[in-house]
């Protein structure tokens, strides 16, 4: 990349140098030269044997079979010439050099008649030219004619330039640099020159040099070489870490592009509204927000993001309109009228946007990163606090084991039951106050840290959109000025919105927690309004359970099936289960197999793994089964014939009023598999399900039926098993 570049630059920067990146205010090549009349052929510099050989060689060497030109025009005349008409001469010549270089015009007949009036008459400016010529044929015979040049005219920024560019091409940097400071000293504002640095500096992997000279460059010369560097800056800045890396750019600079862009403009085109006092951007105050008032503001606080990301969105879609105009306009091939040096507009106030743009991202990006990382980082350490709270309330539950022992083939009573949860959740729920105490602890510093950030992202924006806008101004592209303004407004709408969101999730943490002490509150509310139905609780089962047990329903294959029965000290299942809209899912163990299951309206699906002897029951290390049936749900209406329900009812009828009461019976069928840890098919055949029972809000009792019968040995095989529920705990007993 870095020889296809200097190529280039060779290319375009030497021979393209006298019609568009010459410094202002200074003399034309054309008027230094004018007074210089041919150099002796004795004076130290030019040797007439060995440069009259190297031309010839190189004659012979890229224009062998071309014609003889001792009878060209232009030779003619310029061997008839006197002294001061060779200058004119030369000068012509000169110029025809650049052009055939720029338009691809070169011929052989062209370059040897070139090469025989250099060798006749080593001028300087031909000299140079005649370097450009062969600098893609050969970069070191191109450098030899550029040093016979610089003996002339030593102090020449253009010769000085296109040395350096060959000196890189054969990679001396060091003395590419001094070409180029050289250059500098002669015409401290010459572009090409800075080009130089920018390229060694990047070479160095100096970026902040290399950003400050590629600015400087752009003054006076702007071409496929700044473009590149642009690029190149752009693409390096797009890969820094706003939180540990600085801009490359410092303001000072970023100053002088924008001055640059607005100062040097190609077009006589200006848009009339968009640098004006009325088209600058305001942004609204930060909201008062008050220390203790960031909770009750979290629906506020949701609709103000929601109103930005609408309308960001909005701009968003207009914007992939646009997003390539840019692009395309760059690549695009350049239109000129014949003998005029293809050129684009404002690539100036396209470069120095794209800048500006970055810059400004850059800070913005910078100031987000720092609030966010504050907050995630108090957001750790409350968590941290919250977590330690609950492992302590763990660890004093667990310890309390004298409430929870009980023999597991006689459950606990429903009045122990409740009272055992309800003091676990006033227990809970004193935790929870604490707990919130912890984040309302960061809150004052939160909200201040977020009206900085707010206050900092409203000026940076504020600006970006001043300076921006007194550039975009002068673009002639309609599609390019589009996408230039869609991206400006989607910074200010991605940006404005990220102190909102800080506080959206602040504001979140302080609701979560009241939300959850809520629920706390109620269920223990739920609690106290059960415990006045307990009294009732065995009736209320058996009943269910009459209601349920009517042999006529049994079915054959439940009474031709062996019953299989419990070993003694067989542990009970115990587990946890849950359900939503019908739909369900439990876990459960016996210290030998792990069961997960999955209930909807109207399926079960059950896996079974044994994860701790290589022989499980029935020789299976793996069971799975799906079976689909009815579930019917029976009435509840005699449910509040009791008088302790009554009581309840009109005692806490905001709380009993929300349980669900009632009993069901169940039955579905399907197939089940049982398979050896070796992956091998113990057995399988059909599954039948049967599970009646009660509850009474999370609290009930269930019997259940499971029938095996295998395809493989034609046994069928019955369990009977009763399960407890308590809140989200459960526990299964074999009958």
């Amino acid at each position: 990349m870095k020889k296809a570049c200097a190529v280039i630059a060779v290319i375009f920067l030497v021979t393209g140098m006298f019609s568009g990146c010459r410094s202002k205010n200074k003399k034309t090549e054309d008027d230094s030269y004018s007074n210089i009349v041919a150099v002796s052929s004795s004076e130290k510099g030019i040797e007439t044997g060995e440069y009259e050989k190297r031309i010839d060689q190189l004659i012979r060497k890229y224009a062998k079979n071309t014609p003889d030109v001792k009878k060209h025009p232009i030779i003619k005349e310029f061997e008839k010439a006197d002294d001061l008409d060779k200058v004119d001469i030369a000068l012509g010549l000169a110029d025809d050099m650049t052009m055939s270089c720029v338009f691809d015009l070169e011929s052989n007949t062209t370059f040897k008649v070139a090469a025989e009036v250099v060798k006749s008459y080593p001028h300087p400016l031909l000299l140079n030219n005649f370097g450009a010529m062969l600098a893609e044929k050969s970069p070191e015979d191109s450098l030899f004619f550029l040093l016979q040049a610089l003996y002339q005219a030593p102090d020449n920024p253009v010769i000085l330039v296109n040395a350096a560019y060959l000196y890189i091409e054969i990679d001396n940097f060091t003395e590419a640099e001094n070409c180029a400071k050289k250059a500098l000293l002669a015409a401290p504002d010459y572009g090409p020159a800075y080009q130089i640095l920018t390229t060694i500096h990047l070479k160095n992997e100096d970026y902040i040099l290399a950003a400050e000279t590629m600015v400087k460059s752009a003054k006076h010369c702007f071409n496929d070489i700044t473009i590149h560097h642009f690029d190149s800056f752009l693409e390096a800045v797009a890969e820094l870490d706003p939180e540990v890396d600085e801009y490359p750019l410092m303001e000072e600079y970023i100053k002088e592009l924008y001055l640059i862009a607005k100062e040097n403009v190609d077009t006589n085109f200006v848009r009339e509204g968009i640098d004006t006092p009325e088209a600058q951007l305001t942004l609204k105050p930060f909201p008062k927000i008050n220390d203790s008032g960031l909770e009750s503001m979290n629906q506020e606080l949701f609709d103000m993001q929601g109103e930005i990301s609408m309308v960001h969105d909005d701009v968003r879609r207009e914007y992939y309109n646009y997003q390539y105009a840019v692009e395309d306009y760059l690549n695009e091939p350049s239109s000129a009228e014949k003998d005029i040096y293809p050129f684009k507009n404002n690539l100036r106030q396209i470069y120095a946007f794209k800048v500006l743009q970055s810059y400004y991202n850059f800070k913005l990006e910078k100031c987000a990163r720092k609030v966010e990382n504050k907050i995630y980082k108090f957001s750790d350490e409350a968590s941290e606090k919250e977590l330690k709270m609950m492992d302590e309330l763990n660890e004093k539950q667990a310890s309390g084991q004298d409430s929870f022992d009980f023999d597991i083939m006689k459950p606990m009573r429903p009045e122990d039951l409740f009272e055992i949860e309800r003091k676990a959740m006033e227990e809970y729920n004193n935790v929870l106050k604490e707990i919130k105490k912890v984040y309302n602890s960061y809150t004052p510093e939160v909200i201040s840290m977020c009206r900085e950030q707010y206050n900092e992202t409203k000026q940076i924006l504020e600006e970006f959109w001043l300076r921006s806008g007194g550039i975009i101004k002068y673009i002639t592209e309609e599609d390019i000025l589009k996408q230039f303004d869609y991206e400006r407004t989607m910074t200010v709408y991605e940006y404005i919105n990220y102190p909102i969101s800080n506080l959206l999730y602040w504001a979140g943490n302080l609701v979560v927690a009241e939300t959850t002490m809520f629920y706390t509150g109620e269920i223990i509310s739920l609690l106290e309004s059960m415990g006045m139905i307990s009294e009732n609780y065995e009736e209320i089962m058996s009943r269910i359970e009459k209601a349920e047990k009517n042999d006529e329903m049994i079915p054959d294959i439940e009474e031709q099936a062996i019953t299989n029965f419990d070993e003694k000290g067989d542990l009970p299942d115990v587990g946890f289960e849950g359900d939503i809209f019908g739909f369900g899912a439990s876990l459960q163990t016996d210290g030998e197999r792990l069961k997960v299951g999955l209930e909807t309206p109207v399926s079960s699906s059950e896996v079974s793994k044994n994860f701790l002897y290589d022989k499980p029951s029935r020789g299976a290390y793996l069971e799975s089964y799906t079976a689909v049936g009815a579930k019917a749900q029976g009435s509840t209406d005699w449910f509040k014939d009791f008088k302790n329900v009554k009581k309840a009812l009109g005692k806490g009828q905001k709380v009993i009023g929300k349980v669900g009461i009632g009993f069901s019976n169940n039955v579905s069928q399907g197939h089940y598999v049982c398979v050896k840890k070796d992956g091998t098919i113990a057995d399988r055949g059909i599954i039948y399900i049967r599970e009646s029972g009660g509850s009474i809000g999370n609290f009930g009792k269930s019997e259940r039926v499971v029938v095996r019968k295998s395809t493989i040995t034609g046994l069928a095989i019955k369990e009977k098993s009763t399960k407890y529920k308590f809140g989200i705990g459960s526990f299964t007993v074999g009958r």
